[in-house]
């Protein structure tokens, strides 16, 4: 996306804009960048479907996979509920 906004800025035939990814079709993940503008990104946000969500704190495995071709390797996360320690007498 850098790339993308030096070449459009240097280039000089945008004064404004926002860079976008743009999904290709296909079973794999790639992506193009384009310029839209700026009331074209504002309009275009969503809620995060419920397929994604679980609980009321988390994130389900399929946003995961979802989200993994774009962010690249997550780090390993732990919770404290999960290592129950016992309480003093």
């Amino acid at each position: 996306m850098g790339r993308t906004a030096l070449r459009v800025a240097t280039a000089g035939q945008r004064s404004h804009g926002s860079v976008v990814m743009l999904r290709d079709p296909g079973a794999g993940y790639r992506v193009r960048y384009d310029v839209t503008d700026l009331k074209n990104v504002a309009k275009e946000t969503r809620p995060m479907e419920a397929r994604f969500l679980l609980g009321d704190h988390d994130v389900s495995p399929e946003f995961l996979e979802y989200v993994r071709p774009l962010v690249g390797p997550l780090p390993v996360t732990a919770r404290l509920s999960d290592h129950a320690v016992q309480k003093k007498s």
